[in-house]
C-alpha cells in the first residue's frame, strides 16, 4: 500500500474515509442508538482516533491504510494471502 503516488487532498479525502466509521459510532452512542457502559469514556476515545486520523498520526495503523487503500482503489488488502487448497 504504497500511497505516494496520490495528491495530499486525495489522501485527505481517503482519511476523512477512514474517520468515517468511527465518527459514525461517535453518533450512534449520542443519539442513542448503540449503548454501553460509559458512552463519555468511548465517545473521547473515539473523537481522539479521528483527530489522529485525520491528522495523518494513524497512517501507520493496518487498519486505517486498508481503509484508505479501499477508497483510492477500490481494492481490499488481505491480511492473510489466499492458498490454493
Amino acid at each position: 500500500m504504497n500511497f505516494s503516488a496520490y495528491s495530499a487532498e486525495q489522501l485527505q479525502a481517503a482519511r476523512a474515509y477512514a474517520a468515517s466509521i468511527e465518527q459514525n459510532l461517535i453518533a450512534s452512542l449520542q443519539s442513542g442508538e448503540t449503548q454501553c457502559r460509559d458512552p463519555q469514556s468511548w465517545i473521547a476515545e473515539l473523537e481522539a482516533a479521528v483527530k489522529d486520523i485525520l491528522s495523518g498520526a494513524s497512517d501507520s495503523n493496518f487498519t486505517i491504510r486498508q481503509r484508505m487503500h479501499y477508497f483510492l482503489t477500490g481494492e481490499c488488502v488481505l491480511v492473510v494471502p489466499r492458498t490454493v487448497v
